[in-house]
């Protein structure tokens, strides 16, 4: 039987989805065209939730598969505390991909793509009790959840990269996975474009069409027409649907308690992971 044996599992607005982008690109690697089934989280992804605790037809995402070296999955599954186990107990040779980002640019970025309530001061908003802040706050757990992951896979099958490093020099941190998965190093042939670039929510009830469009009529559609005026449409549907994130800044109160909230928990990470972030919470 044909498994997964990649998962990226990010944190969240850290560029896990550029990433599974360019895996795509490379002969090696297999990444199917549900990005985010979730199928090993605690509860479905809301455009799939098909996938949630359905083996078979989670497994159907890798039948178009030949011989890669790796299949891959990029759900986000960072901070759930039972998703590296059921990862291990179904495929114990996995590798597993982190993107670690600066906690208060999570947060800014959560704020201003509106998973976060923009409509009110950041502090209320993350007041709220709402699925997204409590996500939020479980993702931004690093030390526990990296421990969670290296504890069950070994730190010799879990590949961290730091969100800075990524955007000023993607090639070569492209390299670096190259090298960590043993794969051909393409990364002077890989399309490197910004995927899921953040955008706010413009047109809620047209974006939850789209989402739930079933995935039989999504790939039928991406058959029927080019690779270039798939481009063209999803551009057009993102204008209509999306708009340029706000990017509120965090003022600088605010920074100021985040950078005291979080500080012991980005130490505890730059200790564990031999790696000095502090300069997130300067």
């Amino acid at each position: 039987m044909v498994k997964p044996n990649l998962f990226i599992v990010g944190v969240p607005r850290a560029g896990t989805t550029s990433i599974a982008e360019y895996l795509k690109q490379h002969p090696e690697v297999f990444m199917p065209e549900v990005n985010g089934p979730d199928f090993f989280g605690d509860v479905p992804n809301g455009s799939f939730p098909q996938y949630f605790r359905n083996e078979k037809l989670y497994l159907s995402l890798f039948k178009k598969a030949k011989n890669e070296k790796y299949l891959g999955d990029a759900s986000h599954l960072f901070c759930s505390v039972k998703a590296p186990k059921r990862i291990k107990k179904f495929n114990a040779s996995s590798k597993i991909i982190i993107i670690l980002r600066s906690p208060l640019e999570i947060i800014g970025s959560f704020y201003n793509s509106n998973y976060l309530s923009n409509n009110l001061p950041l502090e209320e908003a993350l007041k709220e009790n709402t699925y997204n802040v409590k996500i939020l706050n479980e993702n931004l757990k690093y030390h526990r959840n990296l421990t969670n992951w290296i504890s069950t896979f070994g730190r010799e099958n879990v590949h961290i990269i730091i969100y800075e490093d990524l955007k000023k020099n993607v090639k070569k941190e492209f390299s670096k996975i190259c090298k960590f998965l043993k794969i051909e190093d393409l990364s002077s042939s890989i399309d490197f474009i910004v995927h899921n670039k953040a955008r706010e929510t413009k047109n809620r009830w047209l974006t939850w069409l789209i989402v739930h469009t079933p995935l039989r009529i999504r790939l039928f559609i991406k058959g029927f027409f080019s690779p270039e005026k798939l481009a063209e449409i999803k551009q057009f549907i993102n204008k209509i649907t999306t708009k340029e994130e706000i990017n509120k800044e965090i003022s600088a109160d605010v920074s100021i308690e985040l950078k005291k909230k979080y500080k012991k928990e980005v130490q505890k990470v730059s200790k564990f992971i031999k790696r000095d972030l502090t300069y997130w919470v300067r």
